[in-house]
């Protein structure tokens, strides 16, 4: 007998945080729309939240996309499908592109519900990679206003310095990178010298390297 929504179990936890490594996916995914978060993934295309569980029976199975980081193409395919908008509220309220079906009843199987979505995860297009990291200069100064990290030990980490100064300038050209590992190794971050970025996951960093090269042969 095949499945059906009915029998797919609603995942309570979930959280684009852990959208870091893809094998954090099957955790926090429900199988309905699994394989098209994971094409979405391979795109460096940032899913924020889906549903697609037996709750969503009379209402909708969904996949919340962060339209901050989509490219421009990949915008321009979200207005051209005319998907729906939602503001997800956080620190910083942002903008998501909602992929909907509605979910009938409770016989629609779920391969029905997988073929949908795998099919409008492969209308968008594989983009340069623009989440899952952020600016090794910006990360040190967000640390000391949030503090994470002491002024005299940031200070530390520079070739020069002047430790009398409050308000410490971050110039990344003197930084000394080991420091700054061994101090991003207790939040299980990488800190990548020639990029000088700060990546959430080594898959991240590989994963924005990769898009660079990619879209580095294309345009050559």
């Amino acid at each position: 007998m095949a499945k059906t929504i009915a029998d797919i179990k609603p995942i309570a936890e979930g959280s684009s945080d852990h959208f870091y490594k893809k094998s954090a996916l099957g955790k926090y995914v429900e199988e309905p729309v699994l394989k098209a978060c994971e094409i979405l993934w391979e795109k460096n295309i940032k899913t924020v939240m889906s549903s697609a569980n037996r709750n969503d029976i009379g209402r909708f199975a969904y996949i919340d996309i962060d339209y901050r980081f989509l490219s421009e193409k990949n915008k321009r395919i979200v207005k051209k499908k005319r998907y729906k908008f939602s503001k997800m509220h956080s620190s910083v309220p942002f903008l998501c592109a909602e992929i909907s079906l509605k979910i009938q009843d409770s016989k629609i199987d779920i391969d029905y519900i997988k073929r949908y979505f795998v099919d409008r995860a492969n209308e968008f297009e594989h983009q340069e990679l623009k989440w899952g990291f952020v600016k090794a200069d910006k990360f040190i100064k967000e640390k000391i206003d949030e503090g994470y990290l002491d002024v005299k030990e940031a200070y530390s980490w520079f070739k020069q310095g002047n430790e009398n100064n409050e308000k410490i300038t971050v110039d990344m050209k003197n930084i000394d990178w080991k420091k700054l590992q061994d101090y991003c190794n207790g939040f299980h971050l990488i800190a990548d010298k020639k990029t000088e970025l700060i990546f959430y996951s080594r898959e991240m960093q590989k994963k924005y390297h990769e898009s660079h090269s990619f879209l580095g042969k294309l345009l050559s």
